[in-house]
């Protein structure tokens, strides 16, 4: 069976190879820029993820604000980019088996750049 090596559940994090020139993961999963690794026992035992603790920290900035503060806050968000693994919650939200693709043509990525034709496995 073809693993999609973009999106699953993260007690499915796959594991990695070492890869430093690129900030990669290493082979015992994902590591953060500093190089720890991501920690998963259980959907509710882990790691936040990046979006996660932008959003944490994000809300320390703005609860730490005062009534009368003017600020604008804009906060990046690595996701909807691949690779999509989110706790399995989600996933059982919507089964496989129930979600239906919309029409396409065979031959639709035909007149595309390459890069879209030949898409790399891993997001």
């Amino acid at each position: 069976m073809h693993r999609d090596l973009n999106n699953g559940s993260l007690a499915n994090v796959p594991a990695w190879g070492p890869h430093a020139e690129r900030n990669a993961p290493g082979a015992s999963g994902w590591h953060y820029k500093d190089a720890r690794p991501f920690r998963y026992e259980s959907d509710d035992d882990r790691d936040p993820m990046p979006d996660e603790m932008s959003v944490d920290w994000a809300l320390d900035h703005l609860h730490a604000l005062s009534d009368d503060d003017r600020s604008l806050l804009m906060v990046g968000f690595a996701k909807p980019h691949t690779p999509l693994y989110v706790p399995q919650e989600h996933f059982d939200r919507f089964p496989i088996d129930s979600v239906a693709l919309p029409p396409y043509l065979e031959n639709d990525l035909d007149d595309c750049a390459p890069t879209l034709q030949n898409r790399w496995q891993w997001g």
